[in-house]
């Protein structure tokens, strides 16, 4: 990543309208895998640092780094039929019980809504 700097660079520059770009995509994908466990702010300082080892030529902010991460499409890889595997637990949790709480604690009642008790809106 640090060695193909300026040849990842050039390569990306080609047909690009507008302003060209200064961090090569290798760099922000390395910043894209390290923000899984930091935020946008540490990957400054990170970055930072990296300059001032003098292993990247000019340090990205936070906007930079949070407007090319964002923009990243994922080169996923699908498992074929043959790959893939399944397991599951006999548990029988779920992770939304919504009204299961309410019915224990208060039994399975229906209520029919009889229209306003106060007025005479029924009559």
């Amino acid at each position: 990543m640090f060695e193909n700097w300026d040849k990842e660079l050039e390569a990306m520059k080609k047909g690009k309208r507008g302003r060209p770009y200064k961090f090569p995509e290798s760099f922000i994908k390395f910043q894209a895998i390290l923000h899984q466990w930091i935020d946008y702010r540490s990957l400054e300082g990170i970055a930072r640092v990296l300059k001032k080892l003098g292993l990247i030529p000019h340090c990205d902010d936070y906007t930079t780094a949070w407007y090319r991460i964002h923009d990243m499409k994922p080169e996923i890889e699908l498992p074929d039929e043959d790959e893939a595997e399944v397991a599951a637990d006999g548990t029988g949790l779920k992770s939304g019980s919504a009204g299961e709480y309410r019915t224990y604690i208060y039994g399975n009642i229906r209520r029919r809504y009889e229209g306003c008790y106060n007025c005479r809106c029924q009559d």
